[in-house]
């Protein structure tokens, strides 16, 4: 495709929490404190990996709405200021496996935090506690093929209009999803407009007791770049072959 950007989209999830939002009955206090102990086991499980000096290899599986796929697997290398460092090895890409905007999501949740951070209860929904997460959002732009002086920095537009949801399993107190959702139309750049955004990303253990990790997600992205090229674009994508390394000391 002649005109392409790609959008890098990390959620830094946090093991300390601001305690701002309105806890003003016992089931707030309730899933605040749900959401404390997810963060914190979440946090514990990964460090586990770190004094062990471990480290996941995985494979990843991304689909388009054709079918058509890009197979991934990451090999990790070394430990780093508390992050796991590796490389991509692509193990397949179809020639018509081809991307307007890609979303690459945090693997494992590690408790790496920036903040301070702001957390209002949302409710429940199918046995889960639902928050939104304020300040909780890092966006960079890689762009190969433009550079545009006029373009609005990327990060601002997109996190005044782009709603996090962090998902909590009532049973485990676990987190289990984050959602990212455009609240309304958006341009986050001179030249593009976003009509619609979402991505979902799913957790769960590696294994049981092990750390939490990036089970499946999806991406629906629709707009346009220009006067001349639509955006119309859903992905999907599958963690696999899970495989726990020694790392070298």
């Amino acid at each position: 495709m002649l005109y392409r950007f790609q959008t890098i989209l990390s959620i830094i999830l946090l093991s300390i929490i601001s305690l701002s939002a309105h806890a003003e009955s016992g089931e707030h206090v309730k899933a605040l404190k749900a959401l404390q102990h997810a963060m914190s086991d979440a946090t514990a499980r990964y460090q586990t990996l770190l004094d062990a000096n471990q480290a996941i290899q995985y494979t990843e599986t991304q689909k388009d709405v054709q079918g058509f796929q890009q197979i991934k697997t990451f090999i990790p290398n070394l430990i780093e200021d508390r992050r796991i460092i590796g490389q991509w090895k692509t193990d397949r890409e179809d020639d018509e496996f081809n991307v307007d905007l890609n979303f690459a999501s945090e693997f494992i949740i590690d408790g790496k935090h920036e903040g301070p951070f702001d957390v209002i209860y949302l409710g429940e929904q199918d046995n889960r506690w639902l928050f939104e997460l304020k300040n909780a959002l890092q966006i960079d732009l890689e762009s190969n093929e433009f550079d545009d002086d006029k373009q609005v920095p990327l990060h601002d537009s997109m996190s005044k209009n782009l709603q996090v949801q962090m998902h909590i399993d009532k049973t485990s107190e676990q987190l289990v999803a984050i959602e990212v959702h455009a609240k309304a139309p958006f341009s986050p750049s001179f030249f593009s407009t976003v009509e619609h955004f979402e991505v979902k990303i799913n957790y769960a253990p590696a294994w049981q007791g092990g750390p939490i990790v990036k089970q499946n997600a999806t991406s629906k992205v629709k707009g346009s770049y220009g006067l001349f090229f639509d955006i119309d674009q859903s992905l999907s994508s599958q963690v696999s072959n899970y495989q726990l390394i020694e790392l070298k000391p």
